[in-house]
């Protein structure tokens, strides 16, 4: 019986041993399920905080349908609230609300707070992107240009204004035209000259006087209708865009690329190129000077701006803001670095340290040099995509009519028709104003000066 009573003494106490370690295991677990719980309470109360203090700072912008163009004020009163306690934070989020940044978006570029458009001033930035107040039948904008349709008006659907090519002129609240001189029956009317094309290329009737403004790519008229342009973003986008590093460059084996298909131009480009290629390697792509075949947006392309170190973005002409697609699209799009005729055309405009000019150097054998330079010097070569991180460059395709055109052209144009009273503009004396932007802007001779220097 005792040895009976000691087996189930000893197994007595061996389940009381068991029961108190399982105890402690359940409070030790119970402790940590405690913590746990405190610290992602912590975490969520941190993170609702940020993200109320983004969202309250977002509702004090304007609102906007991502694609739909639509925007409206929001008016709720709220006032930001920031967590003094992260001070990095609350700096960024207090720049950013002193910016008073505006909301832009697209399909092709994704939604985008903006500071300002680099070239425009704040202010008429502010005017440009706010609706006006619709009251009564829609504006009439008559025009004779077969590129112009109401998709033109993609970015503001709804600000009250119509195209036509009807024979009701008298009944337009604008013309718009391009190859003819019309005599407007209501002085009341804009009478706006289109024309994409630089001065040298482009189509202009005789007697063209008593126009009020141009549809071109001018940035300097009310209804500039420009290729591209650069904005400034806000902190919070900044963000969505990685710096350029080393890795970028791995696949670039090549100096130089242009493309090319106007063999003869009134810039002569093309001697520069040629006295270019004694002193470093061109590759030329295109229908001139037996260049390799590659069309626009094809493979091939993309293929080559991770080949090249530089690309020739060289205008046909030299004009007062005459920037095209071979800068904004080809160019400042893409990690290559874009070499342009002359600084001034494009020093307003585009986003700072992200191109070289030839005018920069006082000779081609120097500029050559230069770039041979920044090709063995990898830092100095990426400090040319810095402006990455806080820029974002706009190419305007003519393909996606969305808000991102809605600062320019014809919504500005109908924005302007919609003022009481209606604001007075007049282009006098449009022959020196449009015409010699080229001719006197600037001296051709100077490129062709520059072609004839060398290094002694």
């Amino acid at each position: 019986m005792r040895t009976v009573h000691t087996t189930i003494s000893h197994r007595y106490g061996s389940l009381r041993w068991i029961r108190f370690v399982l105890q402690c295991l359940r409070k030790l677990f119970f402790a940590v399920f405690v913590v746990a719980c405190l610290l992602s309470l912590y975490v969520s109360l941190h993170s609702f905080q940020t993200v109320t203090s983004f969202y309250t700072y977002s509702n004090m912008l304007p609102s906007i349908s991502l694609f739909s163009g639509e925007v409206g004020a929001k008016s709720n009163g709220t006032k930001a609230q920031y967590d003094s306690s992260n001070s990095s934070l609350n700096s960024i989020q207090n720049e950013t609300l002193r910016m008073k940044p505006i909301l832009f978006a697209s399909k092709k570029y994704g939604a985008l707070l903006v500071e300002s458009i680099i070239g425009v001033n704040d202010d008429l930035l502010r005017n440009r992107m706010e609706p006006p107040i619709v009251n009564g039948a829609p504006k009439v904008i008559w025009t004779d240009v077969e590129d112009l349709s109401a998709d033109n008006l993609g970015g503001c659907p709804n600000w009250g204004c119509i195209i036509t090519k009807d024979n009701a002129i008298e009944k337009a609240d604008a013309l718009i035209i391009r190859h003819r001189n019309i005599k407007r029956s209501n002085p009341q009317q804009y009478m706006v000259y289109y024309s994409q094309e630089a001065p040298p290329n482009a189509f202009i009737p005789t007697a063209m006087e008593g126009l009020n403004m141009t549809l071109s790519y001018r940035f300097d008229s009310p209804v500039a209708s420009p290729y591209g342009y650069t904005v400034k973003l806000a902190p919070p986008s900044r963000s969505r865009f990685s710096y350029i590093g080393k890795n970028y460059l791995t696949s670039k084996i090549q100096p130089v690329a242009w493309f090319v298909s106007n063999c003869w131009t009134n810039s002569k480009r093309e001697n520069l190129v040629k006295d270019l290629k004694e002193f470093i390697s061109v590759d030329i792509y295109g229908q001139c000077f037996n260049g390799m075949i590659c069309k626009q947006y094809d493979s091939c392309e993309a293929k080559i701006y991770k080949k090249y170190f530089f690309y020739l973005a060289l205008e046909n002409v030299v004009c007062k803001d005459y920037i095209t697609e071979k800068l904004w699209d080809r160019g400042l799009s893409q990690v290559i670095v874009p070499i342009v005729l002359v600084r001034k055309v494009l020093q307003p405009y585009a986003p700072p340290h992200s191109f070289i000019a030839f005018d920069d150097f006082a000779s081609v054998e120097e500029l050559a040099a230069y770039l041979k330079y920044l090709i063995k010097n990898t830092t100095a070569y990426l400090e040319y995509f810095r402006w990455k991180q806080n820029y974002k460059v706009i190419f305007l395709d003519g393909i996606n009519h969305d808000q991102m055109e809605r600062p320019w052209g014809l919504c500005q144009l109908c924005r302007l028709l919609w003022k009481s009273p209606r604001e007075v503009y007049h282009l006098r004396n449009f022959t020196q104003w449009w015409s010699y932007s080229c001719n006197d802007w600037y001296r051709r001779s100077q490129l062709m000066e520059l072609s004839s220097q060398k290094i002694t």
